[in-house]
C-alpha cells in the first residue's frame, strides 16, 4: 500500500486500533498539518445510553455530521480519510451507503482500508455483503484485513463462510484477522476450522484461533487446546490455549 502500510498498524495496536492512532499515522503520511488534537476534541462526546437514539439526535442536530458527509462524497486526500474516520466514530448510519461505496470503487488502497474500517465502527450488519465482497476479491492484503476485523466487529453469521474461507488466505495477516472475527461471532461453524488454524505456520494465527476457541467454547476444541498448550513453541499461544481452556471448562483440562 502506498505511503501508509496499514498493517503495521493494525499488528502495533491489535483489533481495538483507536481512530485517533489511525488518524495520526495517516495525516503523518499525506503530510497534513491539521491539528490531530482539536480535530478529535471537535467530536461530540458518545454518551451512554441508546446507541442509536444518540445518533439519531446527532445526525438531526449537529452541522459537522453533514459537513462530513459532504466532505467523503466531494473531496480528497487526508480530508475524505478524516471524514470517513470520523462518521465510523460517531456511528453516523447516514454514511453507510457512501463508505461502502468508497469501499468498492476508491482506486486508492488507503481509502479502502479507511472504509472499511468505518464501516466496522458503525457496526451496522447492513455493510456486511459490501464487507464480505471485499474479504473475498480485494488484492490488497491490508484492506482485507480490515475487512476481517469489520466483519469482526459486526458479528453477523453471514461473514462466517468467507472467514474461514480467508483462514487459509497466503498472507498471514489476513489469516490473523480471520481467525479472530470468528471468535468474535461465536458461530460453530468455525470450531473445526478454528482447531486446524492451531496448526498455522504463524505463531500470530495459532495465537488468534487459540482465543476464538476459547471464545467459543465448544468441547470439540479441548483435545487440540491441550495439545497446543505442551506442544506449541510460542508461549504467547501456550497462554492463550491454556486460557481458551480455562474459559471452556471440561474436566479433560485439568
Amino acid at each position: 500500500m502506498a505511503h501508509l502500510n496499514c498493517g503495521c498498524l493494525i499488528r502495533s495496536f491489535g483489533e481495538s486500533l483507536g481512530v485517533f492512532l489511525l488518524f495520526c499515522l495517516a495525516f503523518l503520511c499525506l503530510g497534513s498539518t491539521a491539528s490531530l488534537a482539536t480535530l478529535k476534541g471537535s467530536l461530540p462526546a458518545r454518551p451512554k445510553g441508546d446507541a442509536g437514539a444518540w445518533e439519531s439526535h446527532q445526525l438531526a442536530e449537529d452541522p459537522r455530521v453533514h459537513k462530513l458527509l459532504s466532505d467523503l462524497e466531494t473531496k480528497s486526500g487526508s480530508a475524505r480519510l478524516e471524514a470517513a474516520l470520523a462518521l465510523g466514530e460517531m456511528r453516523a448510519g447516514r454514511a453507510l451507503a457512501p463508505l461502502m461505496d468508497l469501499l468498492k470503487n476508491s482506486p486508492l488502497a488507503i481509502e479502502r482500508f479507511v472504509a472499511a474500517t468505518a464501516l466496522g465502527d458503525i457496526g451496522d450488519s447492513s455493510a456486511v455483503t459490501c464487507l464480505v465482497s471485499v474479504l473475498e476479491a480485494e488484492e490488497d492484503a491490508d484492506v482485507r484485513s480490515a475487512a476481517a476485523i469489520a466483519l469482526g466487529k459486526i458479528r453477523d453469521p453471514m461473514a462466517v463462510d468467507s472467514l474461514i474461507e480467508n483462514l487459509e488466505n497466503e498472507n498471514s495477516d489476513v489469516r490473523r484477522w480471520a481467525a479472530a472475527a470468528l471468535g468474535s461471532i461465536k458461530d460453530p461453524r468455525s470450531v473445526f476450522p478454528l482447531i486446524a488454524a492451531l496448526g498455522d505456520e504463524m505463531y500470530l494465527v495459532r495465537l488468534n484461533a487459540a482465543r476464538s476457541l476459547g471464545e467459543i467454547r465448544d468441547p470439540l476444541a479441548v483435545d487440540p487446546l491441550i495439545a497446543s498448550c505442551s506442544g506449541d513453541s510460542f508461549p504467547d499461544v501456550r497462554w492463550w490455549s491454556a486460557h481458551a481452556l480455562g474459559e471452556i471448562r471440561d474436566p479433560r483440562a485439568t
